[in-house]
């Protein structure tokens, strides 16, 4: 039983047509994360902010990309190839937030630090368990929230910046002999 006919709905074959609805559904839903308040009147906690912000990051990263290739070549792809790429786009989110929470982790401990990365507070605070370091461990200031969500997105759509980072890291450890 066919449940779609794609050649009676061909837009559903448009990498485009993913692209924007998948663009529309993360902007949406950063809209309404942004006009919530948690039980106590509080925002919106950063870090799922953060992963937002990855998240839309790594989808306009694929738009921008889809949006170059030409209609004539997208039309020739395999039907295989196309459902790839469609299922590319609506895994790019979940992909792309979780490097940029991986990004925030780096951040907090301090393995990279600079002009452009947040400042914390609660770094001296005694180990308790994981979900207290993400709840304990804030920016430090106002400045410091904003990059860290700006870094987010950045996360988000540089798709090779977490892999660079680790790969670094590792490298400073091998010549240390660690």
């Amino acid at each position: 039983m066919k449940v779609c006919n794609l050649e009676v709905y061909p837009i559903l074959k448009s990498l485009r047509f993913h692209a924007i609805i998948t663009m529309a559904i993360s902007v949406i839903y950063l809209l309404v994360i942004f006009s919530m308040k948690t039980k106590e009147n509080e925002s919106v906690p950063l870090m799922m902010l953060i992963f937002l912000a990855g998240a839309t990051g790594g989808l306009l990263n694929s738009y921008l990309r889809i949006k170059n290739i030409p209609l004539s070549e997208e039309n020739q792809l395999t039907p295989h190839l196309n459902f790839m790429a469609i299922l590319q786009l609506y895994i790019t989110p979940f992909v792309s937030g979780f490097l940029a929470i991986i990004f925030y982790g780096i951040c907090i401990s301090g393995v990279i630090s600079g002009e452009i990365f947040p400042k914390f507070q609660g770094l001296d605070l005694p180990y308790t368990n994981v979900a207290d370091i993400f709840i304990n461990v804030k920016p430090e200031a106002r400045i410091d929230g904003i990059k860290a969500i700006m870094i987010g997105f950045i996360t988000g759509f540089s798709e090779r910046l977490v892999p660079n980072v680790i790969d670094k890291i590792v490298k400073d450890l091998e010549t240390k002999g660690i």
